[in-house]
């Protein structure tokens, strides 16, 4: 098992990204935010406390 982090966004289509470190997750973070065409709704960067990647 390992650790993550996702960001997605608060619309109809997420666009669901998980990422291996934080510094990744909050670069994509970042560009959502900063994306005019994208900051009407919400973003979220979360630590995934724990996942099984498949085999």
């Amino acid at each position: 098992m390992k650790n993550a982090y996702v960001v997605f966004s608060d619309n109809c289509d997420a666009g669901i990204e998980f990422f291996k470190t934080y510094d990744e997750a909050q670069k994509e973070f970042a560009d959502r935010i900063d994306d005019p065409s994208s900051n009407s709704v919400d973003t979220y960067l979360c630590s995934v406390m724990i996942y099984q990647p498949g085999k």
